[in-house]
Formats: C-alpha cells, structure tokens, sequence
C-alpha cells in the first residue's frame, strides 16, 4: 500500500473530519479512506435513485384517467403569449 501526505490542510476540515470520524465510530485514518474510495467509486457512475419506486405502478386506470384530465388544461399552449 502506498502512502498519502496532505499538506496544510484547513483545521476546521481536519476538525470536522473528526468529528464525522468518531460519529462513525473510526478512526481519523479508516475515515478519511473510505471517504476517498467513496468519492472516487462515484465518478463516471449513474447515480440511480429510488425515492419514488413504491409509488410506481400503483394508479387504477380510474386515477390515470382522473389525474390526465385534471392536468389537461395545463398541457394548453397559450398563443398570445408565446
């Protein structure tokens, strides 16, 4: 394993990194590799979420068809303003 020197690092960052690191229950060390592996795994990678995923699928075609007509007149173009 290589070795990793950060110069002249900010004391307010090094303090919060601390405290994540105890909140974590690591040491500041372990913290601050994972946080690094973490933010180095996430680049070029889709992020997906799924907030919404219990939601999909649950509408009665009643609900699609009551929710389509109360949002039609939001659909409308107005000319004269455009």
């Amino acid at each position: 394993m290589a070795d990793l020197l950060i110069k002249r690092v900010d004391p307010k960052l090094v303090a919060r990194l601390k405290r994540k690191a105890a909140k974590a229950g690591k040491d500041l060390n372990t913290y601050v590799k994972s946080a690094l592996a973490a933010a180095t795994k996430r680049r070029g990678r889709k992020v997906v979420f799924h907030d919404l995923d219990r939601l999909a699928g649950t509408w009665t075609q009643e609900q699609y068809d009551e929710f389509n007509a109360a949002v039609a007149p939001l659909r409308k173009i107005d000319k004269e303003i455009w």
